[in-house]
């Protein structure tokens, strides 16, 4: 397997070191792994994530960082890392450390049957609040847009690049995730689902649950819709 691992990041200085290696460590050590690369998009962070992503690339060439002069949002850069990626198959995982890399082993075995393997967070450990919301946006978007898997927002994800080449970016906030699914959809891609680990974020905060995000799950939101009910 060839693989590219997607990491966006911003402001996650005291998460993105360890993220990077983890990453790195696994791929070096998986024996089907036969070429990898790390693609670190940093989105106009604002503390030292791009510096220390710098020192990390310095050591290991695998290691690329893609910089945002200026925050772009999540949509863009996601996309913009899948972009920059080598490789045929596509790992997408976030920055703040709550997945565990190794859960990869449930999901490489199955590439050889499916191309888009998607990730479930059977026991999630976030904040209350956020798992209440999570569950009204998931009841809702279900309704609106039929996914093909049960948890599209978790960013764990491996998939062929081939299923989303030549798309153009709708969202640009929280509703990337499913996006990106829906655009796997329509290049007829064989989805199997795999439930990962997920645990409390340890350092730094999150930036899911604000009102910025807020207004831009609003705006993707109605221009999804535009896009697959009006033609």
């Amino acid at each position: 397997m060839r693989i590219s691992a997607v990491l966006p990041a911003y402001n996650e200085s005291l998460n993105i070191d360890r993220s990077v290696k983890s990453i790195a460590k696994y791929f070096t050590k998986h024996k089907s792994i036969k070429k990898w690369e790390i693609v670190v998009v940093n989105d106009g962070s604002s503390d030292n994530t791009a510096e220390l992503v710098k020192s990390i690339t310095i050591q290991e060439p695998r290691v690329k960082l893609v910089n945002h002069s200026a925050n772009k949002g999540y949509g863009k850069t996601l996309y913009n890392g899948i972009s920059n990626a080598s490789h045929d198959w596509i790992f997408i995982t976030d920055s703040d450390l709550q997945f565990y890399i190794d859960d990869l082993d449930k999901l490489i075995p199955l590439a050889n049957e499916y191309n888009f393997l998607q990730g479930i967070r059977s026991n999630r450990q976030d904040p209350i609040s956020r798992i209440l919301i999570g569950k009204i946006y998931k009841f809702i978007i279900h309704i609106f847009f039929k996914p093909p898997v049960s948890d599209p927002e978790c960013s764990f994800k491996l998939f062929k690049r081939e299923l989303i080449k030549d798309i153009s970016v709708i969202c640009s906030g929280p509703m990337v995730p499913l996006e990106l699914v829906l655009n796997a959809k329509t290049n007829n891609a064989n989805f199997y689902e795999v439930d990962v680990r997920h645990r409390e974020r340890q350092f730094g905060e999150t930036n899911a649950i604000t009102l910025k995000s807020f207004f831009n799950i609003i705006k993707d939101f109605f221009n999804l819709i535009v896009s697959i009910y009006i033609k």
